[in-house]
């Protein structure tokens, strides 16, 4: 059972956005969240929503630390449309071991 409903999660991805400035950790923090809430939709059908998700995470900042989250957005991306990639992103997550602690699906 999900910690927050659909509409709880909205509500805080909104006022995030509305930040102006936001430090290091706060968007680390928020990738996070949104690969997780991705996921959810992904698991739950919500394919529309799960785009709009995922086009936040691939606007967000250039930087190493947040290229782990831009990967599992592509690889959702991928999978939503049915792409022959994420069979191949499905496989690099596995050899980092990702897959022990994400829902990413086999």
């Amino acid at each position: 059972m999900p910690l927050f409903d659909q509409e709880e999660v909205a509500t805080l991805i909104a006022s995030v956005l509305k930040r102006e400035t936001w430090d290091n950790l706060t968007i680390e923090l928020f990738a996070a969240v949104l690969v997780a809430y991705t996921g959810r939709l992904y698991s739950e059908g919500n394919f529309t929503e799960a785009k709009k998700i995922i086009k936040i995470i691939k606007e967000l900042p250039t930087k190493s630390t947040l290229m782990l989250y831009k990967v599992l957005a592509i690889y959702y991306s991928d999978l939503i449309d049915k792409n022959s990639h994420s069979n191949k992103i499905a496989c690099l997550l596995k050899s980092i071991k990702y897959s022990k602690f994400s829902r990413v699906n086999k």
